[in-house]
């Protein structure tokens, strides 16, 4: 029946049920059929049509940008909540593998990716890109365009646009000190998007949360914060 529940659930249908079977076997305490190894290949196959989509996408982009760009689309956390957003009927169907098993968001995140190796052994290219279409929308690369602008010239609206467009959420801002004398204070700040924050300072509120806004914005350009 769980066979019969995937083949109606996901986005591919398997001509192959072993594979289809060993996508959806989770480890046991012995033996090496289960999705390990198909997650292993999903991961590659996943990190190679995402880095083509957005090499073709951003033809300006350097290469840190296009990575910091291919770590917000594909990192675990965002292959998850895009997947219990867009299609809960999968995390649920991969939950009931086992009752132990939900609310196991690695795991779940696993099985996604062995789903997408396992359909490009069955189908080539064209079955995996089935999966990451689903899960990856031409929206979600548009939004990235806020990172290949630079310089920034108003972080707190840049970022306000990125936080929106990626995750749904408004940046937050911090005043974490306060030194100085009155006629020449120093303020500390800090931006927060989710739980990623930077900290910067200014002569006034206003400045230390726009410095801070902008540090967020270059790390996230430069290091594989998601």
């Amino acid at each position: 029946m769980l066979l019969e529940d995937a083949h109606q659930t996901f986005p591919y249908q398997f001509k192959s049920k072993d594979l289809l079977q060993e996508a959806l076997t989770i480890p046991a305490t012995n033996g090496n059929y289960n999705y390990q190894r198909l997650e292993f290949l999903g991961d590659a196959v996943l990190q190679l049509l995402i880095s083509e989509t957005l090499y073709i996408a951003y033809p300006r982009a350097d290469e840190g940008t296009l990575t910091l760009m291919r770590k917000l689309l594909v990192s675990g956390d965002a292959i998850y909540q895009r997947s219990a957003r867009l299609y809960p009927q999968w995390n649920q169907l991969i939950a009931s593998l086992n009752t132990n098993f939900q609310g196991n968001k690695k795991a779940t995140i696993d099985i996604i990716e062995a789903l997408i190796g396992a359909a490009w052994l069955d189908g080539g290219r064209a079955a995996a890109e089935t999966f990451v279409s689903a899960l990856i929308l031409p929206e979600d690369i548009q939004a990235l365009h806020i990172l290949e602008n630079a310089p920034l010239t108003n972080p707190k609206g840049a970022l306000q646009e990125f936080a929106q467009k990626r995750f749904q959420v408004d940046p937050r801002y911090e005043c974490r000190k306060q030194e100085g004398p009155k006629h020449k204070p120093t303020f500390t700040c800090a931006a927060i998007v989710l739980d990623k924050e930077a900290i910067a300072t200014g002569a006034s509120l206003k400045e230390a949360e726009a410095n801070a806004a902008l540090q967020l914005l270059q790390q996230l350009r430069q290091q594989d914060l998601f």
